[in-house]
């Protein structure tokens, strides 16, 4: 019942933009307004595990990428990101500059989860590079199904403002 009515929320965005995206995320919820968007290590493996299994391995990718963020004269952050075919960065598949934007959100205090919708618009004109803010290398398991897909991602960043890092 919940989750019928919050699909209905979200599949009413009007958006000139075509590419939304959709996302739940599993996580937990900091003080109430921070939403950590990390799950405990042996959950992730047993559902990478299971969804393997499930689908016999077929219908999955796995993908690397790298995520370097800038900062805009403006303060916007855009990002670019360069998708490797492998681990040691050998072979470029794609590289592109992204502009996202938050067009809705719901927290589910109750459960840890965050549903979203946003908006990913490429960016085609030259950008300033002298501001990296953040650098995420995401290791990325997909899952297709005929309803959708289920990524599965390990991040690795590196926050350049406060000098941090986290998995």
């Amino acid at each position: 019942m919940l989750f019928n009515k919050i699909i209905e929320t979200f599949l009413n965005i009007k958006n000139q933009h075509v590419n939304n995206e959709f996302e739940i995320r599993f996580g937990s919820f900091i003080q109430s307004k921070y939403f950590d968007c990390n799950v405990d290590i042996s959950f992730f493996y047993r559902l990478k595990k299971m969804l393997k299994n499930q689908n016999n391995n077929k219908n999955h990718s796995y993908q690397f990428f790298v995520d370097t963020y800038y900062k805009q004269p403006n303060n916007e952050i855009l990002r670019e990101t360069i998708r490797y075919s492998n681990l040691d960065k050998t072979k470029i598949l794609k590289k592109e500059i992204i502009s996202k934007r938050s067009i809705k959100y719901h927290n589910e205090f109750d459960y840890d989860i965050r549903f979203s919708v946003a908006s990913e618009t490429i960016v085609k004109t030259s950008i300033k590079k002298d501001i990296i803010t953040t650098i995420r290398e995401k290791e990325r398991d997909t899952f297709y199904f005929s309803c959708g897909k289920i990524d599965l991602t390990k991040v690795y960043e590196h926050n350049l403002e406060n000098n941090t890092k986290k998995i």
